[in-house]
């Protein structure tokens, strides 16, 4: 997947080259406000698109991102690293894998999101599963 998105203005750039995301920026000499993570989020989610929940195998929405709409819950070709609940406000989606307390047990849902949200990172989960909706 290749996805470049520019902006015009502050001359922000994000791209999404062969499934994972690259940050530049560039204030050509005008004050920025937005701080790394604001950046990684706004990127995350412009990658993301509305209506979806994404994820990607590394933090900061690194390595190639799956997009997933449908309800049900849906095995992710890797752990979970990073993640963006992009869905329409007030969608919840479940993160499923092992129970750090018991990892023989039956898998549970780690934990849920209520859109618009997003982490950075795996929260200290073994992400294995995803349910959008």
């Amino acid at each position: 997947m290749s996805t470049t998105t520019f902006r015009s203005k502050g001359f922000k750039a994000a791209i999404a080259v062969a499934g994972g995301l690259m940050l530049a920026g560039s204030s050509m000499g005008l004050a920025s406000a937005e701080t790394d993570q604001e950046a990684t989020h706004r990127a995350m989610a412009e990658a993301c698109g509305d209506g979806y929940l994404c994820v990607w195998p590394e933090a900061n929405g690194h390595g190639e991102m799956v997009k997933y709409f449908e309800c049900g819950v849906d095995d992710t070709p890797w752990p979970v690293g990073s993640w963006i609940n992009n869905q329409y406000t007030g969608q919840v989606a479940g993160f499923i894998g092992p129970d750090p307390a018991n990892p023989e047990a039956p898998w549970i849902v780690q934990y849920t999101s209520t859109a618009p949200e997003f982490s950075d990172n795996n929260r200290g989960f073994d992400t294995r599963q995803v349910h959008p909706c």
